[in-house]
C-alpha cells in the first residue's frame, strides 16, 4: 500500500507520436513481406526461415510499440505535422462537471471525433469477424462426425506421419469445399466429399495436421487482429492474405520433409481435386479455409513448382542468415526515431489516461483519494482521482 505523501518521478515512453510511428514501421515490414512472399525466385533461392523472421518481426513491432530511453530521438516536422495537430486540436464543444477538487473540463476536439469514429470501425470489423466464426462453429455443429473406419484409420496414418497425438475428429460432408482444421483446444477436421485414394487422404490429413502442429490458427487470429486495428491502411487487406499463403508454403515444407516422390505427386493430385470441387455450385457452405484458402493461380502454380522442385531444400545458408541480420537491423532502427510536430509535446499528445508529459515530473500521493502530479519546477500539472500505482500506464517509476 502507497504511503500518504509519498513521491515519484516518472517518464513516460508513450505517445501518439509514437504510435503513429509504429504504424508506419509496421507498413514497412508489410511491404516487405508482400513483396518478398510473392517472389518465387526468393523463395527459390533463400531459406523459408526468412520469411518467416520477417513475419516474427511484423508481429514484434505492432506489439512493441514504445520509445527507448536514451536511445529514441525525434524527427520534428516544422510543418505538416503541426498544422495537423493543430487542426486537430480544434474544440467542437466543451462538457464540465463537479467533483472533489472542483469544476473538470473534458474538450471534444475535431481529434477526439475522429479517435471515437477509428475505435468503433475497429470494433465493428473485430465483431463481423467474431459472429463470422460463430456462425461456422454452428454450422460445423449440425454436421455428425464420420464414422469411417477406413477415414480415422487413415487419420491415424497421418497423426504418426507428422507426429501429433491430439484426439482429434473428422467431418465428412459434400457441403465442405476445402479440407480445413477447426479449433484447437477441441480440434476437427472437416473435409470435402471427394473421390481421393488413400495416399491423397493421408497427405490431405497430414496437411492439416502440420497446420494444427505449428498452432497456424493463433497466427491467423493475431493477423486478423492486427488487419482489423490497421483498417484504415489497404495494405493489411493484401498483407493477410499472404500471410495466410506463408503459412501454406510453411506446410508444404514441412510436408516435403516425410513425404516420398510418390506421396508428393498424390499430395498435388489431390490438390488439384479438391479445387475441381471448390468450383462447384452444389457446395453450399460458403468458408473456405484449409488447403487452398484464398489461394489465386499464382499462388497455386508456386506451391506446384516449389514441390516439384524440391525447393525447399538446398538453400544458400550464408545468404539467408545475412538476410535475417539486415531485417533485424532494420526492426532495431525502427526503435531510433520517431516523427512528431516541431513544437513542444503537450498534455492533448498523451492519452486520456495518461497523466505525466515532461521527464522529470513527478507525483506527490493522497493514499486512496488520489494524487497530484507536479512538473520538475514543481508547478501543478493536473489532479487525479483514485489510488496511484507504481507501473501502470507504461511510465517508469522511483521513489524519490
Amino acid at each position: 500500500m502507497e504511503e500518504q505523501g509519498a513521491v515519484y518521478s516518472i517518464y513516460q515512453f508513450c505517445t501518439i507520436y509514437t504510435t503513429i510511428t509504429s504504424m508506419l514501421w509496421v507498413s514497412v515490414f508489410a511491404v516487405l513481406i508482400i513483396f518478398l512472399g510473392r517472389s518465387l525466385n526468393f523463395k527459390r533461392n533463400y531459406s523459408f526461415n526468412v520469411l518467416w523472421a520477417l513475419v516474427i518481426l511484423f508481429f514484434l513491432r505492432f506489439i512493441l510499440n514504445f520509445e527507448i530511453p536514451y536511445y529514441t530521438s525525434g524527427l520534428r516536422s516544422y510543418v505538416y505535422l503541426e498544422a495537423v495537430r493543430e487542426a486537430l486540436r480544434h474544440c467542437l464543444y466543451i462538457f464540465s462537471y463537479e467533483d472533489d477538487f472542483g469544476k473538470v473540463y473534458y474538450y471534444l476536439t475535431i481529434g477526439k471525433v475522429l479517435e471515437i469514429f477509428y475505435l468503433f470501425v475497429v470494433i465493428v470489423l473485430l465483431v463481423k469477424k467474431y459472429l463470422k466464426c460463430k456462425k461456422l462453429y454452428k454450422i460445423i455443429g449440425l454436421l455428425n462426425f464420420t464414422e469411417d473406419k477406413n477415414i480415422l484409420n487413415t487419420l491415424e496414418v497421418a497423426k504418426k506421419k507428422v507426429g501429433v497425438e491430439k484426439d482429434i475428429k473428422i467431418i465428412v460432408n459434400k457441403s465442405i469445399r476445402t479440407p480445413a482444421i477447426i479449433g484447437y483446444f477441441k480440434p476437427i477436421i472437416v473435409l470435402p466429399l471427394v473421390e481421393l485414394n488413400h495416399t491423397q487422404i493421408v497427405t490431405i490429413l497430414s496437411h492439416e495436421l502440420i497446420h494444427y502442429k505449428y498452432k497456424h490458427i493463433f497466427i491467423k487470429i493475431l493477423t486478423e487482429f492486427i488487419c482489423a486495428v490497421n483498417w484504415i491502411n489497404p495494405i493489411f487487406i493484401i498483407l493477410k492474405k499472404e500471410i495466410f499463403n506463408i503459412l501454406e508454403f510453411f506446410t508444404d515444407r514441412k510436408l516435403i520433409a516425410v513425404f516420398n516422390h510418390e506421396e508428393k505427386r498424390q499430395y498435388l493430385q489431390g490438390i488439384i481435386k479438391i479445387v475441381e470441387n471448390y468450383g462447384n455450385k452444389n457446395n453450399k457452405l460458403g468458408f473456405s479455409i484449409g488447403l487452398d484458402e484464398e489461394n489465386n493461380e499464382r499462388v497455386m502454380l508456386q506451391r506446384f513448382k516449389m514441390v516439384l522442385e524440391n525447393s525447399y531444400i538446398n538453400k544458400n545458408r550464408f545468404k539467408s542468415c545475412i538476410s535475417i541480420f539486415v531485417f533485424v537491423i532494420l526492426y532495431i532502427f525502427s526503435y531510433s526515431v520517431i516523427i512528431q510536430p516541431a513544437g513542444k509535446t503537450t498534455m492533448e499528445d498523451y492519452n486520456d489516461d495518461v497523466p505525466i508529459i515532461i521527464d522529470g515530473s513527478y507525483v506527490i500521493s493522497d493514499g486512496d483519494r488520489g494524487y497530484t502530479i507536479y512538473s520538475p519546477e514543481g508547478e501543478i500539472l493536473t489532479v487525479q482521482r483514485g489510488k496511484f500505482t507504481r507501473g501502470v500506464q507504461g511510465f517508469i517509476m522511483e521513489v524519490r
